[in-house]
């Protein structure tokens, strides 16, 4: 039977032991893994579709949304899952093997609900403990942060974004973010369709920006 993709997430991991990393959840709500190699003559090859649902132990079911981010210093692959039933899970592939599914809704206190959309970005400081960033957006549409110091379960407690940053622009529907140098910068979709910025500095948020009403059309 062949199943289409209904959500998709990447990172890149450097070599030796790198590689787009790219993981899809089929319309079954199964998901799936696969790396995008380059050799040393430029070559780009893909290796085999490999089953996360069937692989990981404690499968929570079935997945509607995916992201994933580097970790370990560029040799770990984090991924972040939420099922039907709103619930977020993590797990890390290692190379070769996968680290059993974790239950962040059931773990992080002050636990916001339901989720519909996730986000996540690791901080590689070179020097120090790296940090995966996690946005969350419950399905009132209200955001969340928290945030996992690696090679530990320690999370943090969630945040409401959505309650803290100025300028709350009011219920998001789609969330991405990034790091850039040392700060994270995340991009939220409300649902009258404007796009709003913020950035995360080490103990404050940037009021939101509406990119929607900033940016020219090219």
């Amino acid at each position: 039977m062949v199943h289409f993709f209904a959500d998709s997430a990447c990172a890149y991991l450097p070599p030796p032991l790198g590689g787009l990393h790219v993981i899809g959840l089929t319309n079954d709500g199964n998901m799936w893994h696969t790396i995008n190699w380059i050799n040393s003559w430029q070559q780009r090859t893909w290796q085999t579709w490999g089953n996360v649902s069937g692989t990981v132990d404690l499968n929570p079911g079935a997945f509607k949304n995916v992201a994933c981010a580097t970790g370990g210093d560029g040799e770990q692959l984090h991924v972040i899952g939420l099922t039907n039933d709103g619930n977020m899970w993590h797990t890390i592939r290692f190379p070769g093997s996968w680290q059993t599914w974790g239950n962040v809704s059931g773990t992080v206190d002050l636990n916001p609900g339901a989720f519909k959309n996730v986000a996540c970005a690791t901080f590689l400081p070179g020097i120090g403990t790296a940090k995966l960033h996690v946005i969350g957006l419950t399905n009132d549409g209200n955001m969340w942060h928290t945030i996992r110091s690696d090679n530990s379960n320690n999370w943090q407690t969630w945040g409401n974004v959505s309650g803290t940053v100025d300028l709350n622009p009011g219920a998001f529907k789609n969330v991405a973010c990034a790091i850039v140098g040392s700060n994270l910068n995340v991009i939220g979709l409300t649902n009258d369709g404007n796009m709003w910025h913020t950035i995360r500095f080490e103990r404050s948020w940037q009021e939101w920006r509406d990119v929607s009403g900033l940016l020219d059309v090219g």
